[in-house]
């Protein structure tokens, strides 16, 4: 049996721009299961980006829940939530926040490192990161 890593369930967000609300999202319900691959497409302002945001604990949503190998994000601390954003989310943004001198692998590392990972470790996780075979 394969375990669901991240679900959002009837998951809304509402923007207020102006005097209008927005709404970006309207009770979205996604599974992913651990060793999945996911693709959000849409055309632009159809909500990936939001969705993305919400999933990689950026953003709150209006309403609904995210939830991650069985623990929802919702109640997290800031503490908490850094480290789930640390050690399980990886995002690379629109605009690209790559150091450009450095190679894909080298930028993986790197972030490793920040994460605490060392040497070796470090090493054998970024080529699982990357399909390294």
């Amino acid at each position: 049996m394969t375990k669901t890593l991240i679900e959002t369930r009837a998951l809304s967000k509402q923007y207020q721009m102006g005097e209008t609300v927005v709404a970006a999202l309207d009770r979205v319900s996604i599974s992913v299961a651990e060793g999945e691959f996911a693709a959000l497409q849409g055309t632009s302002g159809s909500g990936k980006s939001t969705v993305l945001n919400l999933l990689g604990g950026l953003d709150h949503p209006s309403a609904g829940e995210v939830v991650f190998d069985g623990r929802a994000l919702a109640p997290l601390s800031k503490r908490e939530m850094a480290r789930y954003r640390r050690e399980s989310v990886g995002m690379i943004f629109q605009n690209f926040n790559l150091i450009t001198s450095m190679t894909a692998r080298e930028n993986v590392e790197l972030a490793l490192a920040f994460g605490g990972l060392r040497g070796r470790e470090r090493e054998e996780r970024a080529g699982q990161l990357l399909g390294d075979k």
